[in-house]
Protein backbone atom coordinates (compact mmCIF):
# COMPACT_ATOMS: atom_id res chain seq x y z
CA UNK A 1 0.00 0.00 0.00
CA UNK A 2 1.37 3.14 -1.16
CA UNK A 3 1.14 6.40 1.02
CA UNK A 4 2.01 9.76 0.26
CA UNK A 5 3.94 12.34 2.06
CA UNK A 6 6.90 13.68 3.52
CA UNK A 7 9.08 10.70 4.59
CA UNK A 8 9.26 12.56 7.90
CA UNK A 9 6.10 11.54 8.53
CA UNK A 10 6.09 7.94 7.92
CA UNK A 11 7.50 5.09 9.36
CA UNK A 12 7.09 1.41 8.51
CA UNK A 13 4.92 -0.91 10.61
CA UNK A 14 7.07 -3.25 13.13
CA UNK A 15 4.60 -6.08 12.14
CA UNK A 16 4.00 -6.07 8.52
CA UNK A 17 6.30 -4.04 7.08
CA UNK A 18 4.39 -1.29 5.30
CA UNK A 19 4.79 2.55 5.19
CA UNK A 20 2.14 4.18 8.05
CA UNK A 21 2.10 7.56 9.91
CA UNK A 22 3.83 8.36 12.08
CA UNK A 23 1.12 9.41 14.43
CA UNK A 24 -1.20 6.62 13.28
CA UNK A 25 -2.68 4.41 16.60
CA UNK A 26 -3.12 1.41 13.67
CA UNK A 27 -1.65 0.05 11.05
CA UNK A 28 -3.79 0.38 7.94
CA UNK A 29 -2.36 -2.48 6.33
CA UNK A 30 -2.53 -5.32 9.26
CA UNK A 31 -4.31 -3.48 11.79
CA UNK A 32 -1.83 -3.66 14.51
CA UNK A 33 -1.54 -0.94 17.35
CA UNK A 34 1.34 1.39 17.30
CA UNK A 35 2.89 2.65 20.45
CA UNK A 36 6.21 3.87 20.10
CA UNK A 37 7.00 1.63 17.45
CA UNK A 38 6.04 -1.40 18.95
CA UNK A 39 3.22 -3.63 17.55
CA UNK A 40 0.36 -4.71 20.05
CA UNK A 41 -1.64 -7.40 18.73
CA UNK A 42 -5.15 -6.39 18.90
CA UNK A 43 -6.43 -10.56 20.05
CA UNK A 44 -5.18 -11.78 23.64
CA UNK A 45 -2.08 -14.00 24.21
CA UNK A 46 -2.95 -17.06 24.42
CA UNK A 47 -2.40 -19.20 27.54
CA UNK A 48 -1.61 -23.00 27.26
CA UNK A 49 -4.14 -24.96 29.24
CA UNK A 50 -2.05 -27.13 31.74
CA UNK A 51 -2.75 -31.03 31.87
CA UNK A 52 -5.07 -31.82 34.86
CA UNK A 53 -4.63 -34.85 36.61
CA UNK A 54 -7.50 -37.66 36.02
CA UNK A 55 -9.73 -38.55 38.99
CA UNK A 56 -10.70 -42.24 39.67
CA UNK A 57 -13.94 -42.74 40.77
CA UNK A 58 -14.61 -44.42 43.57
CA UNK A 59 -16.33 -47.84 43.79
CA UNK A 60 -18.84 -47.45 46.21
CA UNK A 61 -18.65 -51.55 46.69
CA UNK A 62 -15.36 -51.34 47.83
CA UNK A 63 -15.86 -48.54 50.09
CA UNK A 64 -18.55 -50.62 51.97
CA UNK A 65 -16.42 -53.63 51.91
CA UNK A 66 -13.74 -51.63 53.62
CA UNK A 67 -15.93 -49.77 55.87
CA UNK A 68 -17.42 -53.07 57.21
CA UNK A 69 -14.01 -55.01 57.50
CA UNK A 70 -12.79 -51.93 59.77
CA UNK A 71 -15.97 -52.04 61.82
CA UNK A 72 -15.28 -56.01 62.05
CA UNK A 73 -11.24 -55.62 63.25
CA UNK A 74 -12.39 -53.38 65.84
CA UNK A 75 -15.25 -55.39 67.54
CA UNK A 76 -12.64 -58.16 67.94
CA UNK A 77 -10.07 -56.03 69.32
CA UNK A 78 -12.65 -54.61 71.53
CA UNK A 79 -13.54 -58.64 72.53
CA UNK A 80 -10.15 -59.63 72.78
CA UNK A 81 -9.72 -56.69 75.24
CA UNK A 82 -12.86 -57.39 77.66
CA UNK A 83 -11.79 -61.37 77.52
CA UNK A 84 -8.25 -60.15 78.62
CA UNK A 85 -9.47 -58.00 81.11
CA UNK A 86 -11.95 -61.19 82.62
CA UNK A 87 -9.25 -63.39 82.93
CA UNK A 88 -6.73 -61.22 84.67
CA UNK A 89 -9.53 -60.33 87.20
CA UNK A 90 -10.23 -64.43 87.96
CA UNK A 91 -6.03 -65.03 88.27
CA UNK A 92 -5.73 -62.08 90.77
CA UNK A 93 -9.25 -63.61 92.89
CA UNK A 94 -7.94 -67.19 92.55
CA UNK A 95 -4.57 -65.61 94.01
CA UNK A 96 -6.00 -64.11 96.58
CA UNK A 97 -5.26 -60.53 94.97
CA UNK A 98 -7.02 -57.46 94.39
CA UNK A 99 -8.62 -57.38 98.62
CA UNK A 100 -6.43 -54.15 99.07
CA UNK A 101 -5.35 -55.67 102.66
CA UNK A 102 -3.66 -59.10 101.95
CA UNK A 103 -0.95 -59.56 99.29
CA UNK A 104 -1.34 -61.44 95.60
CA UNK A 105 -0.01 -65.08 97.22
CA UNK A 106 -2.21 -64.92 100.20
CA UNK A 107 -3.19 -68.52 101.24
CA UNK A 108 -6.62 -69.87 102.45
CA UNK A 109 -6.15 -68.88 105.68
CA UNK A 110 -5.54 -65.11 105.01
CA UNK A 111 -8.09 -64.70 102.01
CA UNK A 112 -10.60 -65.09 103.90
CA UNK A 113 -10.02 -63.91 106.92
CA UNK A 114 -10.25 -60.40 104.69
CA UNK A 115 -13.78 -61.18 103.91
CA UNK A 116 -14.35 -62.01 107.00
CA UNK A 117 -12.88 -58.97 108.80
CA UNK A 118 -15.25 -56.31 107.62
CA UNK A 119 -17.73 -58.59 109.31
CA UNK A 120 -16.34 -58.83 112.26
CA UNK A 121 -15.94 -55.18 112.72
CA UNK A 122 -19.19 -54.85 112.16
CA UNK A 123 -20.43 -57.25 115.05
CA UNK A 124 -17.75 -55.60 117.18
CA UNK A 125 -19.96 -52.14 117.02
CA UNK A 126 -23.31 -54.02 117.53
CA UNK A 127 -21.98 -55.77 120.80
CA UNK A 128 -20.37 -52.63 122.37
CA UNK A 129 -23.80 -50.79 121.41
CA UNK A 130 -25.67 -53.75 123.62
CA UNK A 131 -22.75 -53.57 126.27
CA UNK A 132 -23.07 -50.11 127.10
CA UNK A 133 -27.11 -50.63 127.51
CA UNK A 134 -26.71 -53.36 129.55
CA UNK A 135 -24.70 -51.38 131.84
CA UNK A 136 -27.31 -49.13 133.15
CA UNK A 137 -31.13 -49.97 134.37
CA UNK A 138 -32.69 -48.58 130.78
CA UNK A 139 -34.63 -51.84 129.72
CA UNK A 140 -36.11 -50.47 126.98
CA UNK A 141 -32.80 -49.23 125.66
CA UNK A 142 -31.38 -52.27 126.27
CA UNK A 143 -34.31 -54.42 124.15
CA UNK A 144 -34.06 -51.96 121.35
CA UNK A 145 -29.87 -52.28 121.45
CA UNK A 146 -30.45 -56.45 121.47
CA UNK A 147 -33.15 -56.45 118.63
CA UNK A 148 -30.60 -53.98 116.45
CA UNK A 149 -27.74 -56.22 116.60
CA UNK A 150 -30.06 -59.43 116.62
CA UNK A 151 -31.60 -57.70 113.13
CA UNK A 152 -27.50 -56.95 111.63
CA UNK A 153 -26.80 -60.78 112.69
CA UNK A 154 -29.76 -62.10 110.38
CA UNK A 155 -29.09 -59.69 106.97
CA UNK A 156 -25.44 -60.12 107.16
CA UNK A 157 -25.69 -63.98 107.94
CA UNK A 158 -25.79 -64.89 104.03
CA UNK A 159 -22.74 -62.79 103.88
CA UNK A 160 -20.85 -64.45 106.51
CA UNK A 161 -21.37 -67.82 105.70
CA UNK A 162 -20.10 -66.76 101.98
CA UNK A 163 -17.14 -64.95 103.35
CA UNK A 164 -15.84 -68.42 105.17
CA UNK A 165 -17.88 -71.49 104.20
CA UNK A 166 -15.51 -74.31 102.57
CA UNK A 167 -12.07 -72.45 103.62
CA UNK A 168 -9.77 -75.06 102.11
CA UNK A 169 -6.72 -76.24 104.90
CA UNK A 170 -6.38 -76.27 108.35
CA UNK A 171 -7.99 -73.19 108.98
CA UNK A 172 -11.51 -74.50 107.87
CA UNK A 173 -12.38 -76.02 110.66
CA UNK A 174 -11.67 -73.05 112.92
CA UNK A 175 -13.86 -70.72 110.47
CA UNK A 176 -16.87 -73.27 110.87
CA UNK A 177 -16.79 -73.17 114.56
CA UNK A 178 -16.32 -69.13 114.08
CA UNK A 179 -20.08 -69.89 112.50
CA UNK A 180 -21.15 -71.70 115.20
CA UNK A 181 -20.39 -68.69 117.45
CA UNK A 182 -22.51 -66.35 115.34
CA UNK A 183 -25.45 -68.90 115.34
CA UNK A 184 -25.13 -68.54 119.14
CA UNK A 185 -24.96 -65.02 119.22
CA UNK A 186 -28.04 -64.71 117.32
CA UNK A 187 -29.92 -66.79 120.06
CA UNK A 188 -28.84 -65.06 123.20
CA UNK A 189 -29.75 -61.81 121.52
CA UNK A 190 -33.16 -62.98 121.07
CA UNK A 191 -33.49 -63.58 124.88
CA UNK A 192 -31.76 -60.90 125.79
CA UNK A 193 -34.35 -58.84 124.06
CA UNK A 194 -37.16 -60.67 125.65
CA UNK A 195 -35.72 -59.78 129.21
CA UNK A 196 -35.33 -56.86 128.41
CA UNK A 197 -39.10 -56.15 126.66
CA UNK A 198 -40.39 -57.26 129.98
CA UNK A 199 -38.39 -54.75 131.82
CA UNK A 200 -35.15 -56.99 133.07
CA UNK A 201 -31.86 -54.87 132.84
CA UNK A 202 -28.41 -55.60 131.89
CA UNK A 203 -27.66 -55.05 135.93
CA UNK A 204 -30.32 -57.72 136.74
CA UNK A 205 -32.30 -60.95 134.41
CA UNK A 206 -30.40 -60.27 131.60
CA UNK A 207 -27.00 -60.39 133.24
CA UNK A 208 -26.34 -63.91 132.37
CA UNK A 209 -27.18 -63.59 129.31
CA UNK A 210 -25.26 -60.39 128.69
CA UNK A 211 -22.18 -62.38 130.25
CA UNK A 212 -22.40 -65.29 127.51
CA UNK A 213 -22.25 -62.72 124.60
CA UNK A 214 -18.92 -61.85 126.50
CA UNK A 215 -18.18 -65.20 126.67
CA UNK A 216 -18.80 -65.66 122.99
CA UNK A 217 -16.48 -63.00 121.79
CA UNK A 218 -13.83 -64.67 123.62
CA UNK A 219 -14.56 -67.54 122.01
CA UNK A 220 -14.28 -66.22 118.55
CA UNK A 221 -10.86 -64.09 119.08
CA UNK A 222 -9.43 -67.53 120.49
CA UNK A 223 -10.32 -69.00 117.30
CA UNK A 224 -9.15 -66.03 115.46
CA UNK A 225 -5.75 -66.24 116.78
CA UNK A 226 -5.72 -70.11 115.92
CA UNK A 227 -6.45 -68.58 112.45
CA UNK A 228 -3.73 -66.53 112.35
CA UNK A 229 -1.54 -69.02 113.43
CA UNK A 230 -2.81 -70.93 109.88
CA UNK A 231 -1.74 -68.02 108.13
CA UNK A 232 1.95 -67.85 109.82
CA UNK A 233 2.11 -71.37 108.62
CA UNK A 234 1.10 -70.65 104.75
CA UNK A 235 3.65 -67.80 104.78
CA UNK A 236 1.41 -64.85 105.52
CA UNK A 237 1.70 -62.42 108.53
CA UNK A 238 -1.52 -61.99 110.52
CA UNK A 239 -0.54 -58.25 110.93
CA UNK A 240 -2.12 -58.04 106.77
CA UNK A 241 -5.34 -58.87 107.43
CA UNK A 242 -6.58 -58.47 111.24
CA UNK A 243 -7.95 -54.83 111.55
CA UNK A 244 -7.59 -53.21 114.96
CA UNK A 245 -11.53 -52.40 114.71
CA UNK A 246 -11.93 -55.91 114.96
CA UNK A 247 -11.08 -55.99 118.75
CA UNK A 248 -8.92 -59.19 118.82
CA UNK A 249 -5.48 -59.17 120.84
CA UNK A 250 -3.27 -62.52 119.70
CA UNK A 251 -0.05 -62.89 121.36
CA UNK A 252 2.89 -63.28 119.73
CA UNK A 253 4.18 -65.99 117.64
Amino acid sequence: MALTGSLTTLRRCPACGDMMAVDANFCPTCGTRQADGIPRPTEPPVVPELPTAPVTPVDDAVAAHTTAWLLVAAVVIASLLLVSGVIVGRLLAGTGGGTGTGSPASGPAAGAMDRYAPIAEGWEAKHLHVADQGAGDDAAGLATAANDARAWLDVNGGDLRGAIAGVRGPSGPLYARLLDVYDRRFAVLGDIEQTATAGGTGTGSAAGDLAELDALDRQADGLTCSIAGVMRDEGDDPADHLTPAMGVSCPAA
